[in-house]
């Protein structure tokens, strides 16, 4: 039984955790280790995807993709090779269709012009197709998938305030996905009838601003939890019952601040194994914040036993995780709005090594992703 699920977007809270060096790389030389998946960094005017390769190294290029502000990837059209989904701010949202080669063809969604914060993917009417959900500054919108990228899309009945993060998961052990909305006001959870129907309430503590959500298991029920983060209140834990309701409580001492946040075994507990269905890993958090990163060690009951601050990556506003160099323990990768984004690789222990990647301009990125998009540049796919 897996206890992560995939997480809305955008320091550090950690047990044992050295601070990222800035050591200056020229760009497509990123050495850390070999990579064994690509990223795809979206800026305002374009998108960067950077490629695993021989020479434990990235190979980047630019992808055409104008005004975009979020991405989330996946096999779309079922050619099992990764699309992607741009997110963008006052246009139509872009997909962009995988080729065998790692190129992207890109196109306008059918929808109107809107401001996109977020994006997330799954199969939200049980059709075994892909479909799409959309965090909008204005009414939130899912498109429905036939099956070969070709979309139905239409507005979701949820509040009109506007959503930063948006993360997918069965909130009421019924089968079907669920979506939990984090918003500039109230969050929300939308209780999916297996159809696309959806049934909103609100969850948490009113934000101004709330960054991100994510959904993971955090307390060991086997019921999907969610922790929400807050730009001017605290942080939140969100305990699930199993059928779609939570009782929330302050993160600690959190002060807010925060922008992404990402769930997963970052700090592994000494002779933890992960082969064992019954051994399942105790969930960390890792928050990206204004003034830093943050990595929290969960204590396997909904808490957090300790964290930790790292502030060297000062406004920090977006970052995913995710097994980067194959040695099976997650990674990180930040982006900034202004500024280098950090490619971080854990160690399973709550350390990171980070390095600095520079764009080909002076800008920085608002999203990031990681997946495969094909065998390139000399590493094997599986």
């Amino acid at each position: 039984m897996h206890r992560v699920f995939e997480v809305g977007f955008v320091g550090l809270l950690l047990v044992f955790m050295v601070g990222c060096g800035e050591i200056e790389k020229p760009r497509s030389q990123i050495e850390i280790e070999a990579y064994q998946l690509d990223i795809l960094f979206v800026q305002a005017d374009h998108a960067e995807l950077c490629m695993a390769g021989a020479g434990y190294q990235l190979g980047c290029r630019n992808v055409d993709s104008s005004n975009n502000r979020a991405v989330a990837m996946d096999d779309l059209n079922g050619d099992d090779v990764l699309d992607a989904v741009f997110g963008t701010d006052n246009s139509p949202n872009t997909l962009c269709l995988g080729g065998q080669l790692g190129g992207l063809s890109c196109d306008n969604l059918n929808l109107e012009s809107t401001t996109t914060l977020s994006v997330s993917i799954g199969d939200l009417n049980g059709d075994e197709h892909l479909d799409l959900i959309f965090g909008n500054e204005g009414a939130n919108q899912f498109c429905l998938n036939n099956g070969e990228a070709s979309f139905t899309c239409r507005n979701l009945e949820t509040s009109d305030l506007p959503t930063r993060s948006v993360a997918l998961g069965d909130l009421n052990l019924d089968g079907n996905q669920d979506i939990v909305f984090a918003n500039e006001g109230t969050n929300q959870v939308c209780i999916n009838n297996g159809a696309a129907t959806f049934v909103c309430q609100n969850v948490g503590d009113t934000s101004d601003v709330n960054g991100g959500v994510g959904l993971g298991d955090l307390n060991g029920d086997t019921f999907l939890d969610a922790v929400f983060v807050s730009v001017d209140q605290p942080n939140q834990t969100c305990l699930g019952n199993g059928s779609g309701e939570f009782v929330c409580k302050n993160l600690g001492d959190s002060a807010g601040k925060a922008n992404s946040i990402a769930l997963g075994d970052f700090v592994e507990e000494v002779g933890e194994d992960v082969g064992e269905e019954d051994q399942l890993p105790v969930i960390d958090l890792v928050i990206a914040a204004t003034d830093g990163y943050y990595v929290c060690t969960g204590d396997g009951s909904g808490g957090i036993s300790s964290c930790k601050e790292e502030i060297n990556n000062v406004n920090t506003i977006g970052m995913t995780s995710g097994y980067l160099n194959g040695d099976n323990h997650l990674d990180v990768v930040f982006v900034r709005e202004t500024g280098p984004s950090r490619i971080c690789v854990g160690d399973g222990a709550g350390k990171l090594r980070c390095r600095t990647h520079n764009f080909r301009n002076s800008t920085g990125a608002y999203g990031v992703a990681m997946g495969r998009f094909a065998p390139y540049l000399g590493i094997e796919t599986e």
